[in-house]
């Protein structure tokens, strides 16, 4: 990724950047993740990301 600061887009919500763990963010907030298997994984620190985001299957996710 080198010194650029990804923007990560989820449905109406937007953040910067993809973090190395979880609990890189406080509790309720969402984060960007590069999982094991080198996806990248949408969460929400001790919640449910579908919920908290209002997530549904084919709602399109960006990183760049």
């Amino acid at each position: 990724m080198g010194n650029r600061i990804p923007t990560v887009r989820v449905g109406r919500r937007r953040w910067r950047g993809i973090q190395e763990f979880y609990q890189a963010v406080r509790p309720g907030q969402p984060v960007a993740i590069l999982g094991s298997s080198g996806f990248l994984e949408i969460a929400v620190n001790g919640g449910n990301a579908a919920r908290v985001l209002r997530l549904e299957i084919g709602t399109p996710v960006r990183a760049g």
